[in-house]
Protein backbone atom coordinates (compact mmCIF):
# COMPACT_ATOMS: atom_id res chain seq x y z
CA UNK A 1 0.00 0.00 0.00
CA UNK A 2 1.43 3.40 -1.02
CA UNK A 3 2.01 6.26 1.41
CA UNK A 4 -0.89 8.31 0.02
CA UNK A 5 -3.23 5.34 0.29
CA UNK A 6 -2.11 4.73 3.89
CA UNK A 7 -2.76 8.38 4.77
CA UNK A 8 -6.26 8.24 3.28
CA UNK A 9 -6.99 4.97 5.09
CA UNK A 10 -5.86 6.52 8.40
CA UNK A 11 -8.28 9.43 7.84
CA UNK A 12 -11.14 7.03 7.07
CA UNK A 13 -10.29 4.97 10.16
CA UNK A 14 -10.36 8.09 12.39
CA UNK A 15 -13.67 9.18 10.88
CA UNK A 16 -15.25 5.77 11.40
CA UNK A 17 -13.93 5.62 14.97
CA UNK A 18 -15.32 9.09 15.71
CA UNK A 19 -18.71 8.05 14.32
CA UNK A 20 -19.63 6.51 17.67
CA UNK A 21 -18.43 9.44 19.76
CA UNK A 22 -20.94 11.51 21.65
CA UNK A 23 -21.79 14.97 20.40
CA UNK A 24 -20.05 17.78 22.30
CA UNK A 25 -21.26 21.35 22.60
CA UNK A 26 -17.90 23.18 22.81
CA UNK A 27 -17.41 25.77 25.52
CA UNK A 28 -14.46 27.16 27.48
CA UNK A 29 -14.40 24.11 29.77
CA UNK A 30 -14.21 21.35 27.14
CA UNK A 31 -12.67 22.93 24.02
CA UNK A 32 -9.40 21.07 24.72
CA UNK A 33 -11.23 17.72 24.46
CA UNK A 34 -12.12 18.15 20.79
CA UNK A 35 -10.28 15.93 18.33
CA UNK A 36 -10.26 15.43 14.56
CA UNK A 37 -13.69 14.44 13.23
CA UNK A 38 -15.33 15.10 16.60
CA UNK A 39 -19.08 15.57 16.32
CA UNK A 40 -20.07 18.94 17.73
CA UNK A 41 -23.25 20.91 18.21
CA UNK A 42 -22.81 24.62 17.58
CA UNK A 43 -25.08 27.62 17.84
CA UNK A 44 -23.83 30.91 16.50
CA UNK A 45 -22.66 32.38 13.22
CA UNK A 46 -19.76 32.38 10.79
CA UNK A 47 -17.66 35.54 10.72
CA UNK A 48 -17.80 35.90 6.93
CA UNK A 49 -15.78 39.12 7.02
CA UNK A 50 -12.65 37.28 8.16
CA UNK A 51 -11.42 34.27 6.18
CA UNK A 52 -8.01 32.63 6.32
CA UNK A 53 -6.59 31.35 3.05
CA UNK A 54 -3.69 28.87 3.10
CA UNK A 55 -2.09 29.45 -0.28
CA UNK A 56 0.05 27.21 -2.47
CA UNK A 57 -2.06 24.08 -1.94
CA UNK A 58 -3.04 21.47 -4.49
CA UNK A 59 -6.06 19.20 -4.75
CA UNK A 60 -6.31 16.61 -7.53
CA UNK A 61 -3.45 18.34 -9.33
CA UNK A 62 -5.11 21.79 -9.29
CA UNK A 63 -3.61 24.79 -7.52
CA UNK A 64 -5.67 26.72 -4.99
CA UNK A 65 -6.19 27.61 -1.35
CA UNK A 66 -7.60 25.96 1.76
CA UNK A 67 -10.32 28.20 3.21
CA UNK A 68 -10.97 28.60 6.95
CA UNK A 69 -13.63 30.79 8.57
CA UNK A 70 -14.04 31.68 12.25
CA UNK A 71 -17.29 30.50 13.85
CA UNK A 72 -18.50 32.58 16.79
CA UNK A 73 -20.60 30.56 19.20
CA UNK A 74 -23.45 32.08 21.17
CA UNK A 75 -21.57 30.89 24.27
CA UNK A 76 -18.50 32.98 23.32
CA UNK A 77 -16.38 30.15 21.88
CA UNK A 78 -14.46 30.87 18.67
CA UNK A 79 -13.73 27.86 16.44
CA UNK A 80 -11.80 27.92 13.17
CA UNK A 81 -13.75 25.82 10.65
CA UNK A 82 -12.31 24.35 7.46
CA UNK A 83 -14.59 25.39 4.62
CA UNK A 84 -12.75 23.31 2.04
CA UNK A 85 -10.57 23.84 -1.00
CA UNK A 86 -11.01 26.63 -3.56
CA UNK A 87 -9.10 26.10 -6.76
CA UNK A 88 -7.68 28.96 -8.70
CA UNK A 89 -8.94 29.67 -12.19
CA UNK A 90 -6.70 30.83 -15.02
CA UNK A 91 -5.73 33.81 -12.87
CA UNK A 92 -5.43 34.26 -9.11
CA UNK A 93 -8.49 36.52 -8.85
Amino acid sequence: MGANCQLKQAIVDKWEQADGDKVIEPDSTNIELLHDYQKVKLKGRFDNKHHIFLDNRTNNGRAGVEVFTPFIGTNGVFILVSRGFKRWGMTRR
